[in-house]
């Protein structure tokens, strides 16, 4: 853009430059004024051309982008439903307290912070902070009743700075590792 207005700038100025000078005659004038106007014609020509292969590289580039974009989205939702289907169920005593126990070993493996609370129903480690750059994982595990001696066992993961597939793919390993374990 601002090529195109020097450009334009200096065509005039050459112009009036011309268009002053007495030592041409006016066929002379009227020929440099010509060739000007076509200079700056071609140079407009190339200058459109440019800027429409810009575009088309920007609109290229913006739909590779989208598509990365919709194929993330996609691969994050296929995780989430996942994660769903693989929350772990136990019924009994002995069943949930395998699992359960199953739980805790999981977060002291894998969780990056220490264990703050255990109860029966409540497992939590101390959290990560907004400014922790590390990558590091925080958990919090509950058991919810579902009615006749049977619970869920839910997870929760925090990660200051993960991508969201991290967190997921480390729910999924807690509920495929915790759903597997046997009294």
């Amino acid at each position: 853009m601002l090529k195109s207005v020097f450009n334009g700038i200096v065509l005039v100025i050459v112009i009036l430059a011309l268009s002053g000078c007495s030592t041409m005659t006016p066929e002379q004038k009227a020929e440099r004024k010509a060739f000007l106007v076509k200079e700056h014609a071609e140079w407009a020509e190339r200058d459109a051309k440019h800027r429409a292969k810009v575009a088309e590289q920007r609109a290229e580039r913006d739909a590779k982008h989208r598509a990365k974009v919709a194929e993330q989205r996609a691969e994050r939702e296929a995780l989430r439903t996942q994660f769903l289907k693989t929350i772990p169920i136990c019924s009994g005593l002995a069943d949930c307290k395998a699992k359960w126990e199953a739980a805790q070993l999981w977060v002291v493996h894998n969780a990056g912070y220490k264990i703050q609370t255990v109860t029966d129903v409540f497992i939590e480690t101390y959290s990560t902070s907004p400014n922790d750059f590390s990558g590091i994982l925080a958990a919090s595990v509950t058991k919810e009743p579902l009615g006749n001696g049977s619970y869920k066992i839910l997870i929760e993961i925090f990660c200051a700075h993960c991508e969201s597939n991290v967190v997921l793919v480390a729910g999924i390993n807690f509920n495929k590792t915790v759903g597997a374990a046997t009294p």
